[in-house]
């Protein structure tokens, strides 16, 4: 299986997982989840280099103890959801920054980490993002209802009888696996974008949630396999290359939408 295969097909994964959670990321306004998991899986790689763990299964390690401890201190109630948050990405952050500096002296590159790179992509890296990611739309799908009362009205949804609080969980560590999936290809820097950036366009599109999910997922894979092209034929970053992709057809689908609806008596003839 040649790189630029093994890149497309785990791209092509983590474009179509990372909208389906970003989704409801952007509509509960928890944008920055990603970001913090990001972080966290920089340290788990940094600190998996020094005991030569693969990056892989070491940014799962940290990326899903820092979504179980972040839902967990949550469902405290001490801090306000907004708090904890900005905790768990300072300390990432933190923890990231030491363990980069000392992986980097034991002779670590962290760019590809940090933007995303083609030649990251390992056949074992493949397998595991196909099965992660398999599991994670499954899973996604199968809560969606409670995912949309989540999204919605959370206060609400319980009151109905969904399992929100197992669905908090679940959600929380779905998100934690997709991060740690889209490291080879986006990034941990960048993984975010992808995560928020086509829901934000399909949302353009005003359709019902179901609908809204599809749609995010087919821009994501869009945005994906249209960005990794251009990063192969320019030789750019993977990572970044994806998210400038993302801006740009974010942009197309909210001008083609505002056109649109301009009122046809506004046209001259």
């Amino acid at each position: 299986m040649s790189f630029l295969l093994r890149a497309l097909i785990a791209g092509s994964i983590v474009g179509l997982t990372a909208p389906l959670l970003g989704t409801t990321l952007v509509l509960r306004r928890d944008t920055f989840l990603a970001e913090a998991l990001g972080h966290a899986a920089l340290t788990g790689v940094a600190l998996g280099a020094l005991v030569a763990v693969a990056p892989l299964p070491a940014a799962l390690v940290t990326t899903t103890l820092s979504a179980l401890l972040l839902v967990y201190v949550r469902s405290k109630g001490a801090l306000p959801r907004e708090s904890s948050l900005g905790i768990l990405l300072y300390a990432s952050l933190g923890f990231a920054a030491i363990a980069l500096t000392v992986a980097r002296s034991a002779g670590l590159r962290i760019s590809g980490l940090l933007f995303g790179s083609l030649l990251t992509v390992s056949t074992t890296d493949v397998y595991i993002i196909f099965a992660l990611g398999a599991v994670t739309i499954a899973c996604a799908l199968l809560a969606r209802r409670t995912l949309m009362g989540l999204s919605l009205d959370a206060a609400w949804a319980a009151s109905a009888g969904m399992p929100t609080r197992l669905v908090e969980y679940l959600f929380t560590l779905l998100c934690a696996i997709t991060v740690a999936m889209a490291l080879p290809t986006v990034g941990a820097l960048l993984v975010g974008a992808l995560m928020i950036l086509p829901p934000l366009a399909a949302l353009q599109l005003k359709f019902s949630y179901g609908r809204t999910l599809l749609a995010a997922s087919c821009l994501g894979l869009l945005d994906v396999l249209l960005g990794m092209g251009i990063s192969y034929q320019w030789d750019l970053p993977s990572g970044g290359t994806v998210v400038l992709t993302s801006v740009l057809v974010l942009g197309v689908v909210a001008l083609v939408q505002r056109v649109s609806r301009y009122p046809s008596s506004h046209v001259s003839t």
